[in-house]
């Protein structure tokens, strides 16, 4: 449906005093615009409307890992050829661009951030920069300009463990996205063990079901 549609809708049920019909608008809108934006970035999947049925529930839903999960989605599907717009939350990959990779974009800092606040409030992305100058930086990448542990002075305001080292699978609907961070431990400053074969982790695991409702 087209977010211009939901803001009629929106500004209606506000003047009729139909508060529930404006909440359930107003937050439909919000997610088409930011975590679950599509290619257009002029509509929204009514998929999404399900999550609003019962408001009640909705502060309940891990709307970062239905975030992270979405953009791998959108990920895949720009790994191929053909693929030429990326949908999801730019926002997200842009940060983790930033805090990965210092040569990359031409990022500003926010001087008055505070660790309290999202991460993604340290920057500023000013003007974009054009594709050849990051293929350019791309291609003078090394080993010394990629920063696997950003987030250390960070773990005071935010559960490092419980969020991120979290593995099983991420889900969105009927989209799933296998997270297995323990493939990774050094990069998050562990001792690397051996890992689980992914095949280990399987669709229908009641435990992993259980963790990701």
């Amino acid at each position: 449906m087209h977010l211009s549609w939901l803001r009629d809708v929106y500004e209606d049920a506000c003047s009729r005093k139909q508060w529930t019909v404006a909440a359930r608008a107003y937050l439909l809108h919000l997610v088409g615009c930011t975590i679950f934006i599509d290619k257009s970035a002029t509509s929204v999947s009514v998929f999404y409307l399900g999550y609003f049925v019962d408001l009640r529930l909705t502060e309940g839903y891990s709307w970062a890992g239905a975030a992270l999960t979405h953009m791998y989605e959108q990920l895949g599907d720009c790994s191929y050829a053909n693929t030429k717009q990326l949908a999801g939350y730019a926002t997200l990959l842009q940060g983790w661009i930033y805090e990965h990779f210092s040569s990359i974009g031409m990022r500003r800092m926010q001087p008055l951030y505070f660790e309290d606040q999202p991460r993604c409030r340290m920057y500023d992305a000013g003007k974009g920069t054009l594709i050849v100058v990051v293929r350019s930086q791309l291609d003078t990448l090394t080993p010394a300009s990629i920063w696997f542990c950003p987030y250390d002075e960070h773990r005071e305001e935010r559960p490092f463990e419980y969020i991120s080292l979290f593995s099983g699978y991420l889900r969105l609907g009927n989209w799933t996205q296998l997270h297995m961070p323990e493939r990774v431990l050094h990069q998050y400053g562990y001792t690397q063990i051996i890992p689980r074969n992914p095949s280990v982790l399987r669709h229908g695991d009641p435990d992993i079901d259980e963790k990701n409702r």
